[in-house]
């Protein structure tokens, strides 16, 4: 761990965590852990709820559970409306509320913060999905009519379908601003 920590501010870099189930890189091991329980639904389901006995796998998701189920009402005080836990009255403030915007590096406009993060997931991973499925579709067809003697061709066809089928699930996952 020292290492780690030494290769950080002597290298000034950042440690890597890698996930073995996705292309996923984290920078601790906690998150990398964290990572693969929320994400990849590996664990136990260790904290239950006193309430409703509703099972988490991690601490945080049964906090947020409580606050947000059983927790106490929030009312906005710009707009009156309530909100049961803190972090729906915090993101209905940020959404509703908030000037901070920040452009679509990918067709340039304009949104706010959480908005650009629906619009990117929304439009630009569902296009580039479509767009693979339709490219794939034409790929079939060209590789079912290429001769026994083209096997390579036939083999590099393959291996973009994957590139991009790997390309669409990382901006599915694009999550970083």
């Amino acid at each position: 761990m020292r290492f780690l920590f030494a290769a950080r501010i002597h290298l000034n870099r950042r440690p890597s965590f890698p996930c073995d189930l996705c292309p996923q890189v984290l920078t601790t091991m906690p998150g990398l852990k964290n990572h693969k329980i929320s994400t990849h639904k590996l664990g136990e389901r260790i904290f239950s709820c006193d309430i409703c006995q509703r099972a988490f796998r991690l601490e945080y998701q049964l906090k947020a559970h409580q606050d947000n189920l059983h927790g106490e009402i929030h009312e906005c005080n710009i707009c009156w409306k309530l909100f049961k836990g803190r972090a729906t009255l915090r993101g209905h403030v940020a959404r509703a509320h908030s000037a901070k915007t920040a452009k679509c590096h990918i067709c340039h406009k304009v949104f706010r913060t959480h908005d650009l993060r629906q619009h990117l997931k929304k439009i630009h991973v569902k296009t580039a999905l479509q767009q693979t499925q339709k490219d794939q579709i034409e790929l079939d067809d060209s590789a079912s009519a290429i001769s026994g003697r083209d096997q390579n061709i036939s083999r590099m066809i393959k291996q973009c379908q994957r590139k991009a089928i790997v390309l669409v699930e990382r901006l599915s996952n694009y999550e970083s601003f």
